[in-house]
């Protein structure tokens, strides 16, 4: 054979990939599907907040839309978190006239244009990897990319499983998730700690800062593991963490997948071993107070509002045995300054001054319900465990306090004045008005 005919030979090979390149990601798809303009919003929404809105890969920045004379399916990914939905053909729902079919619509400008639409139900007539939607009075026309251009769907191999509650679920990553770092350098503390133990099921997340953990028992045992969830996909479950009874959860050494119903979410999870957090709680505490959550909320979000560049601290004045506290912002730079005083419902151990950053307790507090909190710790500057007065020991949060310039230098609380219960003075001043007439 010449180097001439070679040389054809190549040409000819080239052209003949270059051809099947141009015709591999076309079609000639015909079809009709005409969706209920509120169950397709709805399903669009399960997965929109897992689609990417800057990715190198361009297909990831599409929302994968697949539908047969079964049900409808999409999707979205980011690349690390993928959630899937089906929607089932059901009469007066969704109906399809002609050959199984989709694309990959662009997402953002997909999920804007539903966001928009008023019809009772839409229409979208497929030719090719072109659309033609219609809702109403609204008719849109708009291209995508061809289906096979999405990433595969890899199914979790060699998995274990356990079945929780789902509002369970939902409570105790509202109660953990607050406490993973927003550090990157510390990675594997940006997640949620997942931990097994026959039926012991645990969450916990710590920055280094503060600490959350929560415990659940389930009803039938689980093989023992420990996970780390990245903090972006427990989020990302929160979202769909409704209407649903229970969630299985099924997960191997670098994969976990959350089955919601009709839809999946799948994420992967970090190779690095989440470190032993349990030696920073305390056995036990020789300095203990209760007061309502509530209360303590109210008086943290007010002391919020005193910030300056070194963020919002604060300064605690606590007389145990007497049942007084005082919550001191530290003065700002223009001289303002908080002060409030609350009754301790119980108190014991030594008096003292600690001071802390305001956030970490508005964040705790956030989800903690309107329950009596009990408040232990050993000395000023030792971790302050905060639990549900007589509930769970292993339901906890800890937050370290800090040394802040200009803090009080005694726990002397002069002219305490708690809040109390406070009258209505203008229905005094109508009911002397009443009389008067």
């Amino acid at each position: 054979m010449t180097t001439e005919t070679l040389t054809e030979e190549q040409q000819r090979a080239a052209q003949l990939e270059a051809a099947a390149a141009a015709t591999a990601f076309t079609s000639t798809q015909k079809l009709t599907a005409t969706i209920k303009t509120s169950a397709l919003k709805e399903a669009v929404g399960r997965v929109g907040g897992s689609i990417s809105t800057k990715a190198s890969i361009p297909s990831l920045t599409m929302l994968y839309f697949y539908i047969n004379q079964d049900r409808l399916e999409l999707r979205g990914s980011n690349g690390s978190i993928t959630t899937q939905t089906f929607l089932p053909l059901e009469k007066g729902v969704a109906a399809l006239e002609g050959e199984a079919g989709g694309m990959l619509f662009p997402g953002k400008k997909f999920m804007d244009l539903l966001a928009k639409l008023t019809g009772v139900n839409t229409v979208l007539t497929f030719d090719g990897l072109g659309v033609k939607i219609k809702s109403k009075g609204a008719e849109v026309n708009m291209t995508g990319l061809h289906l096979d251009l999405y990433p595969q769907l890899h199914p979790v191999r060699g998995t274990r499983s356990f079945e929780i509650p789902t509002d369970v679920l939902l409570m105790m990553y509202k109660r953990t998730d607050y406490a993973v770092s927003k550090k990157e350098t510390d990675k594997v503390l940006t997640s949620v700690m997942h931990e097994l133990k026959g039926k012991s099921f645990r969450t916990v997340a710590c920055d280094r800062h503060r600490l959350a953990a929560q415990h659940y028992d389930l009803d039938v045992a689980a093989e023992d593991a420990r996970l780390a969830v990245p903090a972006e996909t427990v989020s990302e479950v929160k979202k769909s963490l409704k209407g649903n009874p229970t969630t299985l959860i099924e997960f191997n050494d670098s994969s976990i997948m959350y089955t919601l119903g009709n839809t999946k979410i799948y994420s992967s999870v970090y190779a690095e071993v989440y470190p032993q957090v349990d030696s920073l709680i305390p056995p036990t505490t020789q300095i203990n107070m209760t007061i309502g959550s509530k209360e303590l909320k109210e008086i943290f979000d007010r002391c919020s509002l005193f910030q300056d560049e070194q963020g919002c601290l604060a300064h605690m004045i606590i007389n145990p045995v007497q049942r007084r506290m005082r919550v001191l912002t530290a003065t700002t730079a223009e001289g303002n300054q908080l002060k409030e005083d609350v009754q301790l419902t119980r108190g014991e151990g030594d008096d003292l001054v600690l001071s802390c950053n305001v956030k970490y307790f508005t964040d705790m507090l956030a989800h903690a319900g309107d329950v009596e909190l009990s408040l232990g710790l050993n000395a000023a500057d030792a971790p302050m465990i905060l639990r549900t007065y007589n509930g769970r020991q292993e339901n906890v949060d800890l937050v370290l306090p800090i040394r802040v310039a200009g803090a009080p230098t005694t726990p002397a609380i002069e002219n305490f004045n708690p809040i109390e219960t406070e009258g209505d003075a203008f229905a005094a001043m109508v009911a002397s008005y009443g009389e008067q007439a």
